[in-house]
């Protein structure tokens, strides 16, 4: 092997081991790019969307009597008012409440509100017996 051939033998090492560490370099932007993406992306639904909210008692239609049950869950974090009265929802989201309501036909509105102002609604109607 004569020095020029031991030359550009050492000089193809060197030129594969500064591809391998750009190579390596660029994966880790990559990686770090995809990750803060994607985490930005999960904090903007808060932004984006309205907050889930389901009641799940009382059905639509149903006839009660005495004290209405509500029951119903909502994104952790928000608001929940019914008209007027002010649901405390756990820090799960889960809501549970005996209401008492006057006899009769009532339309129950259900409001979510996030922090950020975003609000779903639902409503229930039903008879108190």
């Amino acid at each position: 092997m004569t020095p020029q051939d031991s030359h550009n033998y050492l000089s193809l090492a060197g030129d594969k081991r500064a591809v391998a560490n750009r190579r390596r370099t660029m994966s880790m932007i990559v990686l770090i790019v995809a990750i803060f993406v994607g985490y930005a992306g999960f904090q903007m639904q808060d932004v984006l969307f309205s907050p889930d909210l389901e009641i799940t008692s009382p059905s639509d239609g149903a006839t009660v009597t005495g004290s209405v049950t509500i029951r119903g869950v909502v994104s952790p974090g928000s608001d929940l008012n019914m008209d007027g009265y002010h649901l405390a929802p756990a820090k799960d989201g889960t809501v549970s409440a005996d209401l008492p309501l006057a006899n009769g036909f009532h339309v129950l509105t259900f409001e979510a509100k996030s922090s950020l102002g975003k609000v779903s609604r639902v409503s229930r109607q039903i008879v108190v017996q």
